[in-house]
Parts: C-alpha cells; sequence; structure tokens
C-alpha cells in the first residue's frame, strides 16, 4: 500500500519541534523500555487466548518492538520507520491479532510511557506538555498506520474468499445445467422412441379395426387413446429444451406415456 506519511505528518500537526521533543525523550525511553516491555507482555500472558499467537516465545516480539519504539522516538519519522509500521501492522494481520487487542495493548504501553514523562518533567509543566503532545500524536500515528495495514490485509482477505466463494458458485451452476441439459437430451431421446413404437401401434391398430369387426370397439378405444398419447409426446418433444422445471414436467408425462402403453398392451 502507498501512504504519503508527509501528508499523515501535516495533517496531525507533528511538526519539527513536537519531533525534535520526541529525540530528546529517545534516551530517556531507551533507559525504561525493557522494564515496560517486559511488564506489558508479562500481562498479555495472563490471556490464554493472547499467549497463544507467541508459542515461541515473546522474545522476538520484545526485540522488534524496542527497535520500533526506539526509532519512534528518534524524530525520524521516514520512509523507514513507514516500513517497520507496515511490517508490524503486515504480521499483526498474519496472527490474527484482532483490532481491539492491539488498541488496548497500545493504551498499556502510551500509559507506561506518559508516566515515565510525568515522572521526568513533573517539575518542568511547560515541557511536560510538549512531550506529552508529542508522544500522543507519534503514537496514534503508529497506531493508524499499523491499523490501515491490518484492515488493508483483512479486506483482500475478504476478497479472496468471496472470489473463491465465487468460482465455486460457478461450478455448482455449470454442473447443474450440465445434468439439466443431459436429463434433456436423454428424455427427448426417450419420448421420440416412445413416439415411434406408438405410431407402429397406431397402424395396426387401424388395420386390426378392418380385420377383427367383433373387436372393433374395443380396437377403436385403443386408437384414440395412441393419438391423445402422440399429442401428449409432441408436447414433450417441444418441452425438453427448456428449464429443469419444465424438465421435472416432462418426465412426468413421460412416465405417463409408459403407462398408457401398458394399457395399450394389456388391452390388446
Amino acid at each position: 500500500m502507498s501512504i504519503d506519511i508527509n501528508e499523515r505528518l501535516d495533517f496531525i500537526q507533528l511538526d519539527g519541534t513536537l519531533r525534535a521533543m520526541l529525540k530528546q525523550n529517545g534516551p530517556l525511553l531507551e533507559k525504561n523500555i525493557d522494564a515496560l516491555l517486559k511488564g506489558f507482555y508479562g500481562h498479555v500472558a495472563k490471556y490464554g487466548h493472547l499467549a497463544s499467537k507467541f508459542p515461541n516465545g515473546t522474545t522476538y516480539a520484545m526485540s522488534a518492538q524496542r527497535k520500533h519504539w526506539l526509532h519512534l522516538f528518534s524524530g525520524q519519522l521516514d520512509s523507514e520507520y513507514v516500513e517497520q509500521a507496515v511490517k508490524i501492522g503486515s504480521v499483526h494481520s498474519k496472527i490474527d491479532l484482532k483490532p481491539q487487542w492491539y488498541v488496548a495493548g497500545y493504551a498499556i504501553a502510551l500509559s507506561g510511557i506518559a508516566n515515565v514523562l510525568v515522572e521526568e518533567y513533573h517539575k518542568k509543566p511547560d515541557e511536560l506538555k510538549i512531550a506529552l503532545e508529542a508522544t500522543i500524536k507519534a503514537s496514534l500515528l503508529d497506531m493508524d498506520l499499523a491499523l490501515s495495514v491490518y484492515m488493508d490485509a483483512n479486506e483482500q482477505m475478504i476478497k479472496d474468499k468471496l472470489e473463491i466463494i465465487s468460482h465455486r458458485m460457478k461450478e455448482a451452476f455449470n454442473f447443474a445445467e450440465t445434468r439439466v441439459r443431459d436429463s434433456s437430451e436423454e428424455l427427448e431421446s426417450l419420448s421420440q422412441n416412445v413416439a415411434t413404437s406408438i405410431g407402429i401401434f397406431e397402424t395396426e391398430s387401424d388395420n386390426n379395426v378392418l380385420a377383427i369387426e367383433q373387436s372393433q370397439e374395443k380396437i377403436q378405444a385403443v386408437v384414440d387413446t395412441s393419438h391423445e398419447l402422440s399429442e401428449a409426446i409432441k408436447e414433450i418433444s417441444g418441452q425438453v429444451s427448456r428449464s429443469s422445471e419444465i424438465t421435472v414436467s416432462a418426465v412426468e408425462k413421460t412416465n405417463l406415456a409408459q403407462g398408457k402403453i401398458d394399457e395399450l398392451v394389456t388391452c390388446a
């Protein structure tokens, strides 16, 4: 992601005076950062779901945090600093650290640093005011960068998951369409075979009407039924290429046709 650090610095009004104050307090933070981080990660260890984010211990995390905080308090808020902030945000995203815990952890760290500053400048209220302003603005800028990366990473993850779901849905629809098309083709072939059989039976029945007068009424009933069945077959043939709903209807009519054929066989 592209980050214009100068625009962010201008907007938050973290000017040269405040960045100089950060640098002035760099050595003070360096003297206290190890104790602050030790206390923070000791607190994290009390919460199992957070401690599980560090299966190999917190040594590496503490070292990375120490480096990052000291860079922040160097006042050099440049491209190297942005790269570190982005890396931290990416790591939080990869280990699935929810923003609520990141912000809460930041609040604890910031409170610890504020206490260090108050103790150092309690007799210099004007300098304390500038020191706190510089620390708050720099810390919130830092939080903004990390969370921006975190949110972008999660948006991409959501996009990727939606693409996977979309692909699977298309596969499912294609499969369903193929099954319906195949079923329609099979049904059309079946209906054509039935129609052919009925045509043959009609011819034979017409001949029987002329040859067997004593069975005329019975055979005529068969012929009438066969004519009705032929019309049903035509309707089936015209419907088989439509949607799956029509395919189901066609199947029912084909079953009806088969039943009538059975009746014709028995009647004959």
